[in-house]
């Protein structure tokens, strides 16, 4: 089956009105409300972490039926609140919740699929979408290529750090910049192979923006930039090993 990156994650938008919508998806194949499965996200904007007395707002997603992949969806309607920061600009953070009916099977999981560090989304009203400068550029051929394969904190911290040394890459004749997993981990001494989720650069390197802006300063100093992975890999708290573990230890997955 064909993972839909239109489907799942969290994508915020405006309506015609003005009003900001987030839509979440999120694949959990066998999981279904036939089952008697039910599927919660709650939303806590950055800013009311730790307050006491601000909950994180939780919306019930709807399971689609004859999804391959049991897509289960929601979109949210992000309305001011009294309390709290909820429906203004900023952070906000979000997980999910797997229920039977009113039983808890997996108290908390991020999503697989989120573009932000550990489920996350901004709503920021000014930013503007990023200007990329490499429409000329070109892969060398095959056997063309001259490839440097590092890890970006060891080599120099941080993506736009390693910009720096693009000069120093390129008088060694490298065309081929092999980037060590630049996704998300758990521990502080990790090369990257056992990500804690698979679309989202590591906000330790700088995050998707500064992301971006090593691979347009590659290009324009025609290098190519190839990013290594072991998708059979993950780590313990990979979402989906915390969803079907604790599925399958409840005895309650059919």
């Amino acid at each position: 089956m064909v993972i839909d990156l239109n489907e799942v994650g969290a994508t915020p938008t405006t309506d015609a009105a003005g009003q900001r919508l987030v839509r979440f998806g999120i694949y959990l194949p066998g999981i279904t409300i036939n089952k008697g499965y039910r599927v919660q996200v709650r939303v806590l904007h950055e800013h009311d972490q730790f307050v006491r007395g601000i909950e994180p707002k939780v919306f019930d997603l709807d399971w689609h039926n004859g999804s391959p992949l049991d897509l289960w969806d929601v979109t949210v309607e992000l309305t001011a609140h009294a309390d709290g920061n909820f429906g203004t600009a900023g952070r906000y953070l979000y997980r999910f919740q797997l229920l039977r009916g009113n039983r808890i099977v997996t108290f908390w999981f991020s999503d697989p699929f989120g573009r932000g560090t550990l489920s996350a989304f901004d709503i920021d009203a000014a930013a503007e979408p990023f200007q990329w400068t490499d429409a000329a550029y070109r892969v060398p051929e095959v056997d063309d290529m001259i490839v440097y394969e590092l890890h970006v904190g060891e080599f120099n911290e941080t993506f736009d750090a390693l910009v720096a040394q693009l000069p120093y890459l390129k008088g060694l004749g490298v065309n081929v910049l092999e980037l060590m997993p630049v996704s998300n981990v758990k521990e502080e001494v990790e090369w990257g192979y056992t990500p804690l989720g698979y679309f989202a650069a590591d906000e330790r390197y700088g995050g998707a923006k500064a992301m971006k802006r090593l691979v347009n300063a590659c290009h324009e100093q025609d290098v190519a930039v190839v990013l290594d992975g072991v998708y059979a890999h993950a780590h313990p708290e990979f979402p989906y090993n915390l969803v079907y573990e604790t599925a399958f230890v409840s005895g309650i997955i059919q």
